[in-house]
């Protein structure tokens, strides 16, 4: 199947996907994704992801700054990657209106069990976020995490760390509709992607007072 990267991927240029070079496991979600306007742009983040591996491994160790980098360097290289509420008071990271809206995570071995469950920044939150969301359930909504081994295998976890294999492995929790699309990357070491698509149901879940 051909496809055309537009505006909101990179360089405007045509892409065959029998030409990108992707893991077994990465292979169905264009089958999931087939004649939507955001399989381009999935398609685009595979290979940027691919290309820039390294980069990426390294900002993890940038603290607060890791998604808003992720984000510049994903609109340097031509993706359309502007914020847009999905709910009252709350802004999703990535969004191209009609198309797809998205949350983007940037979570390390080394980081706090607290971001894969917690109330405040972590995935289950942003998978939330996405279902509670007020927008068109015509757009795709994503929740993206982009997870880091930063442990060789003789070190010991602290008791407080996330590890990597819950993040290889996370599941959302049952009723909440959130069905993974795509991973690639190894299941041990460098950067490993996974990409849930979330049904939005803004009824069925509140959070809460607090947006942040």
């Amino acid at each position: 199947m051909e496809v055309y990267k537009t505006d909101f991927c990179t360089q405007g240029r045509r892409t065959d996907m029998a030409d990108i070079d992707r893991p077994a496991e990465a292979r169905d979600f264009r089958l999931a994704l087939e004649g939507h306007p955001a399989l381009p742009w999935v398609i685009g983040l595979h290979e940027f992801v691919s290309r820039r591996a390294a980069e990426i491994a390294n900002i993890f160790r940038a603290g607060q700054i890791r998604e808003r980098w992720f984000t510049g360097e994903l609109f340097i290289q031509g993706f359309h990657v502007d914020g847009t509420e999905l709910f009252p008071n709350a802004k999703a990271d990535l969004c191209i209106p009609g198309i797809l809206v998205a949350e983007l995570k940037l979570v390390g071995s080394s980081h706090q069990k607290k971001v894969l469950r917690g109330k405040g920044w972590s995935l289950e939150r942003d998978l939330f976020r996405l279902h509670r969301s007020t927008r068109s359930r015509q757009e795709l909504h994503l929740g993206i995490l982009v997870a880091k081994n930063e442990h060789p295998r003789e070190e010991p976890l602290k008791d407080n760390q996330v590890g990597f294999q819950p993040l290889a492995t996370y599941q959302p929790p049952e009723g909440l509709p959130a069905t993974e699309l795509i991973g690639f990357g190894p299941q041990e070491g460098a950067v490993r992607v996974r990409i849930w698509a979330v049904i939005p149901e803004p009824h069925r879940y509140h959070l809460g007072n607090s947006e942040e």
